[in-house]
């Protein structure tokens, strides 16, 4: 009995080490992709980054009368979005430096995070099977 618990506990440091490697594999990716976002900032990159984050949003909410939250630095570039895309929105800022925008109906009822944060957590699943799968093959 003995034997196998060694075993057993073995094994499961052995899957715990891979686990950490995985997160902080998965950490690093994340790291890279808002550093890399960020630095985008006054680009034109960065302005499609921004409008296809305000799109998807509306997408979801299914109107043009709209309330957008950014950051301070991004307000002049999301009134200029507003205007090219016709919507009838309100701008707010947040002092925390977000990427992307936080998009909410006119009358509050629907709100859609659309910043980077929140779209990489609905793909870390995606991102991390990604990950085990090329730590595998290698």
């Amino acid at each position: 009995m003995e034997r196998e618990y060694r075993l057993y506990d073995e094994m499961m440091k052995g899957k715990r080490e891979r686990l950490k490697i995985l997160e902080d594999a998965y950490a690093e990716v994340v790291r890279r992709i808002k550093e890399r976002i960020s630095s985008m900032r006054g680009t034109d990159d960065y302005k499609k980054f921004l409008k296809n984050s305000i799109v998807w949003a509306m997408s979801i909410i299914g109107s043009r009368e709209l309330v957008i939250t950014v950051s301070k630095v991004d307000e002049d570039l999301a009134r200029e979005i507003s205007t090219e895309l016709g919507l009838n929105a309100t701008i707010n800022t947040m002092d925390e430096d977000i990427l992307g925008a936080i998009v909410a109906s006119a009358d509050g009822s629907i709100r859609v995070d659309a910043t980077l944060d929140s779209r990489l957590r609905l793909m870390e699943h995606q991102i991390k099977t990604l990950l085990a799968n090329l730590a595998s093959s290698g």
